[in-house]
């Protein structure tokens, strides 16, 4: 199966579950307010779509500026607002752009925020370094994931839907054999480094695992399957 139709699939999952939310739909306590729909199905929902948006347009494309700024409340009208992105989201699919430049896109972008990390360590801005590090990698995992059609969010965590931490996203693309214990291992070093720097109170960063981590990165990801 080509990545096109993967992805149509990928996304007429998601227009169904779309229509599952307006299922939902009951009017609201207040009489003047829109009829609503189950707000933890339409966050479910939001997340999916937003992160399916995400890794195969990219942040900045339409579809998914537009979703993330007007698919906002667990309304009918912003549910049946969503369904319309998903469907313009369809037309880019059909087009012949997609399948052919959003790999290449992806690891160029991610290339690009590495040689940004790579000035950082050079500069001794170690801390910047390694968050930049934890970026490109949390973004790695959601793409392989996507591919290997992992789910990207815990549906019920706390009784809320959530996105999955990138600690759990390396440990079910491992299992799945989206890649080998190696590449495992190196992601969650990636992933702890990353961690540590973002507390109130990091410790002082090491120069020599950062720019591992840089290099490892630069090493293994053209080798993934993005």
């Amino acid at each position: 199966m080509s990545e096109q139709n993967e992805r149509m699939k990928e996304l007429e999952k998601l227009v169904k579950q779309g229509n599952k939310v307006l299922e939902t739909a009951c009017q609201s306590s207040n009489p003047n307010a829109a009829p609503e729909v189950k707000e933890e199905k339409f966050h479910a929902f939001r997340i999916a779509s937003l992160s399916w948006l995400s890794l195969v347009f990219n942040n900045d494309h339409i579809c998914s500026q537009s979703f993330k700024n007007e698919v906002t409340h667990a309304t009918v009208a912003r549910t049946k607002r969503a369904l319309g992105i998903l469907e313009a989201a369809k037309t880019e699919l059909n087009s012949n752009w997609l399948p052919t430049t959003k790999s290449s896109l992806a690891r160029d972008i991610l290339s690009s925020m590495l040689h940004h990390a790579q000035r950082e360590y050079e500069e001794n801005h170690l801390q910047a370094a390694a968050i930049l590090c934890g970026a490109v990698t949390d973004e790695l995992l959601r793409r392989i994931c996507l591919k290997a059609k992992i789910s990207l969010v815990n549906d019920q965590l706390q009784g809320k839907p959530a996105a999955k931490k990138a600690l759990q996203l390396t440990g079910e693309a491992y299992k799945k054999k989206a890649f080998d214990r190696t590449t495992n291992k190196q992601f969650i070093a990636c992933i702890e480094l990353a961690t540590e720097q973002t507390q109130t109170n990091p410790p002082k960063p090491e120069g020599k695992k950062i720019g591992q981590a840089i290099t490892t990165l630069q090493k293994i990801m053209p080798a993934l399957p993005l």
